[in-house]
């Protein structure tokens, strides 16, 4: 089952959204109407889904997800999905420790079709299993990729981001190179140029030696580019390890 806690101010609308919710057998739906509450009810219930809408106030909002981000790794396999206008979107974005906490932003109004297949289309990512650099490795093996280069390892990063976040890929600049910059201590600048000489120096003649289906999905002739092999290597393994 995956839980799904929804945090709003608006009491109607958080019990409306939930009565809809608890139609889907795979759901257990659980309520929080303050930031204390959101944040008691997160840590014992370790939801799967976290709905938090901006009723409950801008600033409780970035401090909520602040301290989120904060908690040890048990408690950060979380999809927060945020309920926000576009001005307050901004707002909390840009004074977030962690963007890539927030999978996706929802804009008001608020409505509740859009908000299940949002929540549906990440549903599946739910079950799959762990990946490690050890499950990357062979491929870019067999692509002649220096798995030792800091190219290599930014690469290995960025698929791991988007494997168990998708949304991530829209956007690598402002979430997952910014987020892999500050963790090896380096510049999301650096981030990009490394991942983008790297994928020049693919060994483009392994295909006629290498028989796996995945790699016809590079046209290595026109140059692949980071945001396709990303997304065709995290799409690959997610679909794999479902």
């Amino acid at each position: 089952m995956i839980k799904i806690l929804v945090a709003s101010a608006e009491v109607k609308n958080n019990q409306d959204f939930c009565q809809f919710l608890t139609n889907d057998k795979k759901f257990f739906i659980y309520n929080a109407f303050n930031d204390n509450e959101v944040l008691d009810k997160y840590i014992n219930l370790q939801p799967d889904i976290l709905v938090i809408g901006t009723s409950l106030g801008v600033s409780n909002c970035i401090n909520l997800i602040n301290r989120i981000s904060t908690l040890q790794d048990a408690f950060n396999s979380c999809y927060t999905f945020i309920v926000a206008t576009d001005n307050e979107a901004s707002n909390i974005t840009s004074h977030l420790n962690n963007f890539s906490k927030i999978y996706k932003i929802l804009y008001k109004p608020f409505n509740i079709v859009k908000t299940l297949n949002a929540i549906n289309e990440i549903t599946p990512t739910l079950g799959i299993s762990e990946l490690t650099f050890d499950d990357i490795i062979p491929i870019f093996l067999l692509l002649n990729l220096s798995i030792s280069s800091k190219g290599s390892i930014y690469l290995m990063d960025s698929i791991m981001a988007c494997y168990y976040i998708p949304f991530l890929s829209k956007n690598l600049e402002t979430t997952v190179y910014r987020e892999i910059a500050q963790y090896h201590n380096t510049t999301t600048n650096k981030v990009r140029s490394n991942i983008a000489n790297t994928l020049l120096t693919i060994d483009t003649k392994c295909l006629d030696r290498v028989n796996i289906p995945l790699l016809k999905l590079f046209n290595f002739k026109d140059n692949t580019t980071p945001k396709q092999f990303i997304e065709i290597l995290s799409t690959y393994f997610r679909h794999k390890n479902k």
